[in-house]
């Protein structure tokens, strides 16, 4: 939308002339699937990036921001975890399991001899 208004297109046109410029590249056997998507859409380049901001670094940069997340919250998820074991504990007594929760928890009976 960006570049279609900067270069006084409607987006429809800009969006075919994208298509055909990306369809009438160059095909040559790349070496692998990341090289030929980067080179089928190098020529694309990106709108609104910053100088020397590329796609592929911002792809990197989400990918680390991925791994950090997960990291992060496998982190504090298992802190916390440990907390609330330390705290109150995460199991029932031995005694209440071999018996059966319904009728030590709950005080019902679940199944009928």
């Amino acid at each position: 939308r960006v570049r279609a208004a900067y270069l006084r297109r409607s987006m429809e046109e800009e969006a075919r002339n994208i298509l055909r410029e990306a369809l009438a590249a160059e095909t040559t056997l790349p070496r692998n699937l990341a090289t030929a998507i980067h080179d089928r859409f190098a020529a694309l380049g990106g709108v609104g990036y910053d100088k020397d901001v590329t796609m592929g670094g911002q792809i990197v940069t989400q990918a680390i921001a991925v791994v950090v997340t997960l990291l992060w919250t496998g982190i504090i998820s298992y802190i916390l975890y440990k907390v609330v074991d330390m705290m109150v504990g995460l199991r029932v007594a031995e005694e209440n399991e071999r018996e059966g929760l319904d009728s030590t928890q709950h005080g019902e009976v679940a199944y009928h001899n």
